[in-house]
């Protein structure tokens, strides 16, 4: 299970990474008068460091929680955001496992990916998975712990072969790579905005600089940030989820 988890988590990535290096693509500003440079929103997130603490809402049940802290290592200017939080997985196979989250984002000064640690456990008995993304070198280092025991640990390069390799490890036939090619890649760059916008709150209006990321025209996270870069209100229409403040409705 956690092979294929990993597989899930690690092929997201790589879609990413063929498409192309996203986080580098600062968007400038366009014709849209409320248009806001997505590099401006980056550098407000970390000029104020403010965190976010998020519950994650499918319909109406609240099913986890998502915490984000941005911070900006004094020694090495690095931007990082660290995460944690708990929700409800699909896994590939229709079973559904809560499963729990730590890690970081690291970042240099132009906001490009230079590392990506991240530590997931299933819900049972120490059923843990780490993983560590170097996106710079187009490799990932993986290990499959129980019980603190490592049962499986390898490094794969972010390509087909190392892919093909994970999902023959998993179980997952491989055949669906076929529908990455370079030729069709070009469907699954995300595209990120951000404009000036409004949420309500508790009955109340609040000013909010709204970001939204999408692929192939799909909105697939929005999120609505404080003048402060703290997250209010936010939406993965994909996935049917919606995140908002301890106490504040969804």
């Amino acid at each position: 299970m956690l092979h294929r988890l990993a597989a899930t988590c690690i092929i997201a990535f790589w879609i990413a990474m063929t498409s192309l290096l996203v986080i580098q693509q600062m968007y400038p500003e366009t014709a849209n008068i409320n248009a806001v440079p997505v590099s401006f929103l980056g550098r407000l997130v970390f000029q104020h460091q403010q965190s976010s603490d998020l519950s994650i809402y499918e319909k109406e049940k609240n099913v986890g929680f998502l915490h984000l802290q941005p911070r900006v290592d004094n020694v090495t200017g690095a931007r990082i955001i660290e995460l944690s939080g708990n929700t409800v997985f699909t896994l590939p196979g229709g079973d559904s496992k809560r499963i729990a989250w730590h890690g970081n984002i690291e970042m240099d000064s132009t906001f490009a990916t230079t590392q990506i640690h991240l530590g997931i456990s299933l819900q049972g008995p120490g059923q843990q998975l780490v993983l560590d993304i170097t996106p710079t070198k187009k490799k990932v280092h993986y290990v499959v712990k129980n019980d603190g025991a490592v049962t499986d640990e390898d490094t794969l390069t972010l390509d087909e072969k190392g892919i093909t390799t994970l999902l023959t490890q998993a179980g997952i036939s491989p055949v669906m790579l076929s529908s990455f090619t370079k030729e069709n890649a070009a469907q699954f760059t995300p595209e990120f905005s951000a404009q000036q916008s409004s949420v309500s709150i508790s009955g109340e209006t609040a000013s909010t600089i709204l970001l939204t990321m999408k692929i192939g025209g799909q909105p697939l996270i929005e999120a609505h940030l404080s003048q402060l870069g703290q997250v209010l209100k936010a939406a993965a229409p994909v996935f049917g989820y919606r995140l908002a403040p301890h106490n504040v409705a969804p």
